[in-house]
């Protein structure tokens, strides 16, 4: 900032020899000037300590605000760490949190009562507004907003817009003088005047309207009396970002006799969205001259103690219309560096990358390093980079419900509310299910994927809630089952209550907590039960499902009061620049530096142009270089974060086109430094830094021809190695399975079935990769949903029909069942859904035609079989069993496929002869010979759309069985254990991979 902009109240310069005696002047108003590291903080801090330890006042007399929770708990730190003497409790704060404090003290006054009004959160605010919406209407809204009065997004503009105009003094009379001349903002003054009035109704108030009563309370002279009388010395940091309300408050609070020591850097201004006024800063004197007393005085503090030259002097260059006065640099080196990347993610991990490489080989330790970025999108994929590489670091942005154990609890809430509902849509059972496969498979339980799948099954073909799923076959979740049961806990009691019912009843929780591996989420719910006791003190009535409501609607409790991770460990600061302002690092990591990114060169900030409130007569282009000053403003704040080093990065796939990616910051700082836009120098492999980096180097050494046999052999000992500490063992994730006995695959009580055999029959090994390891189990293809489908179709609908004592299917009832259980599976999409429905109703058609000469008696369905064979237990179910018209027995099996197997193959299949036998077994004597058995295959067009088993086969079938399971459970070697079988199936084989059958397969078996 010039100093002649300041005139005619010309700042005094500040050198370092002077310092002391500045902060032992306390008397009168001024403001303290400089830039980037000059001290400005550092001097209110002093000052604070002064005033205490001279005992000249108290420490709960001085009175410290700053613009947000992270200054005002620096400049507290500050303040701590240079009082030399024990005092009490320090008021350091936000312009909120004492504006709330003043209002509360005073409601009687201000209010009539000694209820102060209930001050609404943003997402409170936002659903307030979303409500009064919904009565308004639309003829009275102009066309572009009529469509629009129903959603989320212009209640969101709304609120933001009636917020802007308290902060600029607009009463709904002045706003509807200012809609005169803009059509868009017609309906604006009407809703704004009902919005004040609803507020003022219910006893509410918005974060502006805080100010706005604070300000009026100062107003009544035996406030403003008591309040200097408290708070005689003030201190105000970032002062460049004071909105026209906030300057009222000081000017009261001056007038009363308060002293005022303010801090500013007008080149640091980046609020003005939010109604700072950069103009503020160079009308200090005349504002506060205004009120009486003596002068005020402008100080200015000249030599930067943080940044070097090479970074101070390039973030200046920003400025090249309008140069700012630069500090003095201070003394040591430092660099500023320009990397393009052709993809996002190779900048995220060349980032983490290099901070894991800075930690490890400079000892910077984490919480010297910074990542920012102008808006929150890119930070979770830059979150994820820095978890890959294990860098402990913040999640900005990052709400409390976001952390998987709270998120657990609240949804376990949702759950239990609608597990219960009398009539649930498709998409809300689809949702519980979702829910509770999170909370099995993950660290709570603990399931593995085939028990949690078996699980589903079981509720879905019983019908079951999950609470009754979870109290019938998982005895170890009766806790959690019976809270499911009651979803009182979750819908109707106050949200502290619910969750202390839910956590003294599902002692999974407690084991959660108490586990080494998942330490953090104890200081989580911590946080979150913090956060619920202070919710029951606004609004006690609030269930923990309309807390879940309001968290994901927006950004209530943003941010956790206790971070998992601890500080001792350090984290590297992962924010938008707006957060890191009066922050300082070592080295600060600039990421996705695009043009339209940052800087952000949208001409207009809001659907309702609220940027007019305060700029009423600026054209479009005046608005877009206001926007580009404030971004540069920005691109300074951000740059002179670092003490040696700024890294500026954006991934642009090629910079010759004509439409150029990369930030025009970016193509301006690195053209004044003379560098070349490319992607940084790739680190020697034999250096390898971070987890990732060291097992990719030990692969490659492993694999590599050229390398020595020594080496190979010892990058796959350490490959395979046991896992320490700091190396990612793939055992500790949820549900993944602990190491079985490398003794076999077969238990003792194995039990056999006939789909064993016959995957056994056609390839060993792929039956021991597939069904026993389950390296990668048979997916779950349409066909086979299909198949589930139409068996639990047709067993209803048979069965019913066998009640009536008629062989042939009723085909109404059974199309009326497809349609409502085809409803619960999803094929794929809409058109997939629609095709399979289509092909069922063509199997029950056909099938009822088909059906319709039979005579014979149905005696059995889906029956359940249990046979022992040379001491092994085999089990099956036989879809259907007929007593056909000259007293034979027939087994069905239904086959779902329009092709069917060959005659041949169905004469002497072990699925059919496997039936034959257990029904001799259970009824010996010869029955075998009146016992038939036989495929029927509905979908096929010809005629011949039955294949039958052939008795005689049955010895040949009976003795292959015996050998399959002999050879299974003995896990018989041939010349090795589970032999591969090459056929034309092995074109559709997804574990050929480890085949040595097969050249890709190979390379896993040492010959």
């Amino acid at each position: 900032m010039k100093t002649g902009s300041l005139d005619p109240h010309p700042s005094r310069v500040i050198a370092a020899g002077e310092w002391a005696e500045w902060v032992r002047r306390p008397q009168g108003t001024q403001l303290i000037v400089g830039g980037p590291g000059t001290g400005k903080t550092e001097f209110l801090a002093n000052r604070a300590s002064h005033l205490i330890n001279s005992s000249l006042t108290a420490s709960d007399t001085v009175l410290a605000l700053s613009f947000s929770r992270e200054t005002a708990a620096d400049l507290r730190e500050r303040i701590t760490a240079s009082t030399r003497r024990s005092f009490g409790e320090l008021s350091v704060g936000t312009f909120y949190a004492f504006a709330r404090t003043l209002v509360e003290e005073n409601s009687r006054e201000l209010v009539g009562t000694s209820q102060p009004p209930l001050l609404l959160t943003t997402p409170e605010q936002i659903h307030l507004v979303t409500e009064m919406l919904a009565d308004e209407q639309p003829q009275v809204w102009p066309l572009i907003y009529r469509r629009m009065l129903g959603t989320r997004t212009l209640a969101e503009e709304l609120a933001d817009f009636m917020l802007r105009c308290g902060e600029q003094r607009i009463t709904p009379a002045q706003l509807e003088m200012r809609a005169e001349g803009r059509p868009a903002w017609a309906a604006l003054p009407g809703f704004y005047r009902r919005y004040l009035k609803k507020l003022e109704s219910e006893k509410k108030i918005d974060y502006t309207g805080l100010l706005l009563r604070a300000n009026r309370a100062l107003g009544i002279e035996r406030i403003r009396a008591e309040t200097a009388a408290r708070f005689p010395y003030v201190l105000v940091d970032e002062y460049q970002e004071a909105t026209l309300v906030q300057v009222e408050i000081l000017k009261n609070l001056v007038g009363a006799g308060c002293h005022l020591t303010a801090a500013a850097d007008p080149q640091q201004t980046s609020f003005s969205f939010r109604g700072a006024e950069r103009a503020s800063v160079s009308t200090f004197a005349e504002t506060f001259d205004q009120i009486g007393g003596p002068p005020a005085k402008v100080l200015t503090l000249k030599t930067s103690h943080r940044v070097p030259r090479e970074v101070l002097y390039s973030a200046g260059a920003l400025f090249p219309a309008d140069p700012p006065t630069l500090p003095n640099p201070a003394p040591h080196a430092g660099r500023v560096e320009f990397h393009i990347f052709d993809q996002e993610m190779a900048e995220n991990d060349w980032i983490a990358s290099e901070i894991k490489r800075l930690h490890l080989t400079e000892s910077l330790p984490y919480s010297k390093m910074a990542v920012l970025t102008r808006n929150l999108a890119p930070l979770a994929s830059l979150s994820r980079a820095l978890d890959r590489q294990g860098v402990p670091h913040t999640r900005p942005g990052a709400r409390q419900i976001d952390h998987p154990a709270v998120r657990l609890v609240l949804n376990l809430a949702w759950a239990a509310v609608h597990d219960n509902a009398s009539d649930p849509s498709p998409q809300t059972r689809s949702a519980v299910d979702q829910i509770m496969q999170g909370a099995l498979l993950g660290p709570m339980f603990s399931l593995t994927q085939g028990r949690t799948r078996e699980l589903f099954l079981i509720r879905r073909d019983e019908r079951l809630t999950w609470s009754e799923t979870l109290e019938i076959n998982l005895p170890h979740a009766k806790g959690l089952s019976l809270r499911l049961s009651d979803p009182s806990w979750a819908q109707q009691a106050p949200a502290t209550n619910g969750f202390w019912k839910l956590w003294s009843t599902v002692p999974q929780l407690h084991q959660l907590v108490e586990s080494e591996k998942d330490t953090h989420y104890r200081p989580a719910l911590f946080s979150f039960a913090q956060t619920l006791g202070r919710l029951a003190e606004r609004t006690p009535h609030t269930s923990l499902l309309d807390y879940r409501r309001l968290t994901l609607e927006g950004d209530l409790e943003a941010s956790p009061l206790l971070s998992p991770q601890s500080p001792a460990e350090g984290q590297v600061a992962v924010s938008t620049v707006h957060r890191a302002k009066g922050r300082q690092f070592e080295v600060v990591f600039i990421a996705g530096a695009t043009e339209g990114i940052f800087p952000d060169t949208r001409p207009f900030r809001s659907l309702l142009e609220g940027q007019h409130l305060s700029q009423p007569d600026l054209d479009f282009f005046q608005l877009l270089e206001v926007r580009l000053e404030e971004e540069r403003n920005l691109a300074y704040v951000a740059m002179t974060r670092a003490h040696r080093r700024v890294v500026w990065s954006a991934t642009a796939p090629d910079l010759e086109e004509s439409r150029r990616t990369v930030s025009r910051f970016m193509l301006q700082l690195a053209d004044r430094a003379e560098q070349t836009l490319s992607g940084p120098a790739p680190l020697p492999l034999s250096h390898p830094v971070g987890l990732f980096e060291v097992e990719g180097y030990l692969r490659r050494t492993q694999k590599s021809p050229g390398e020595s046999l020594p080496r190979r052999l010892a990058a796959s000992t350490m490959l395979a190695g046991p896992w320490s500490a700091g190396r990612w063992n793939p055992l500790s994730f949820a549900g993944a399975r602990s190491p079985g006995s490398d003794l076999g695959l077969i238990d003792r009580d194995h039990v056999m079935s006939a789909s064993q055999a016959d995957a056994y029959q056609r390839c060993p090994r792929r039956y021991a990769l597939e069904h026993r390891l389950r390296i990668r189990p048979p997916e779950e293809s349409p066909y086979l949903k299909f198949g589930q489908l139409m068996h639990s179709v047709l067993q209803t609908a048979v069965e019913r029909s066998s009640q009536h004592s008629r062989p042939r299917l009723d085909l109404l009832y059974a199309l009326e069942l497809l349609a409502t259980q085809i409803s619960e599976v999803d094929f794929g999409g809409p058109v997939q859904n629609e095709a399979w429905r289509e092909r069922g109703e063509q199997l029950l058609t056909q099938l009822a035609e088909r059906v319709l000469s039979e005579q014979s008696q149905i005696v059995g369905l889906e029956q359940e079989i249990d046979v022992d064979l040379d001491g092994i237990s085999w089990r099956g179910r036989i879809d259907r069993i007929d007593r056909t018209e000259n007293g034979t027995l027939r087994v069905v099996d239904y086959k779902t496929s329009k092709n069917p197997m060959t005659k041949k193959e169905a004469a002497a299949a072990l699925q059919l002869g496997f039936y034959l036998w257990a029904i001799h077994m259970a009824e010996p004597g010869g029955v075998s010979s009146s016992v038939s058995a036989e495929f029927w295959y509905p979908l096929f067009a010809g005629a011949n759309w039955k294949r039958s088993f052939d008795p005689a086969s049955l010895s040949v079938v009976v003795e292959q069985l015996r050998e399959i399971a002999q050879a299974i459970i003995s896990e018989k070697a041939d010349p090795r254990p589970w032999p591969p079988r090459p056929s034309r199936e092995c074109g559709r084989c997804r574990v050929r991979w480890l085949c040595p059958a097969w050249p890709e397969g190979k390379g896993a078996f040492i010959s």
